[in-house]
């Protein structure tokens, strides 16, 4: 029996089948794919986590299709793509499946249990940029009032909170500055 978990403000999701889960484990294609994943690609454990869960929906997809997953056809993964983006996921997470998918075709092409790729110029729905995350102007005097300016090290604080604010520098640019970046006779930064 599957579990069902609820994601925020969204309807339950049946919770996807571990790949060690799936009944018909020998001659699977998905476990095939895993394995060469795995052996050739040398893939970080995460990613082929992602690609076995990615894959064990395209299965659960097939099965509930009555097919195997190496006769879906173009139409079946541009429904599974469409089923995908109504159950909730992000587009990027979809992205991330529809590009495990075309991989996984690629694959069964070049193993011959295809002949010829569904996924070849499958598309991912597109995702847009995430917006940056900013501090009202409110914000920023309360975190500009938080240095104690009557210490050396709290006017260094403040400079910074400040040059940050003004600059739009991230963090990591900002600790990489080097004393020559500062022109102060020309009022800039390098």
């Amino acid at each position: 029996m599957r579990r069902c978990r609820r994601r925020p403000g969204r309807r339950a999701v049946a919770a996807p089948a571990k790949p060690s889960d799936r009944v018909d484990v020998g001659g699977d294609p998905i476990d095939a794919y895993l394995s060469d994943l795995k052996a050739g690609r040398r893939l970080a454990a995460n990613t082929l986590t992602s690609y076995a869960r990615d894959l064990v929906l395209l299965g659960d997809f097939a099965e509930a299709r009555d097919l195997r997953v190496s006769r879906l056809g173009r139409r079946d993964l541009e429904a599974f793509v469409r089923d995908l983006m109504g159950s909730g996921l992000a587009p990027r997470s979809v992205a991330r499946v529809v590009a495990c998918v075309r991989g996984f075709y690629r694959f069964l092409l070049a193993d011959g249990q295809v002949a010829s790729n569904p996924a070849d110029d499958l598309r991912a729905p597109r995702s847009w940029p995430a917006l940056p995350k900013f501090l009202s102007t409110a914000d920023v005097d309360v975190l500009l009032e938080q240095p104690d300016v009557t210490t050396a090290v709290g006017v260094r604080d403040r400079t910074l909170i400040e040059l940050l604010y003004a600059t739009g520098l991230r963090v990591s640019e900002l600790v990489s500055l080097q004393p020559e970046s500062l022109h102060l006779d020309a009022g800039y930064l390098t």
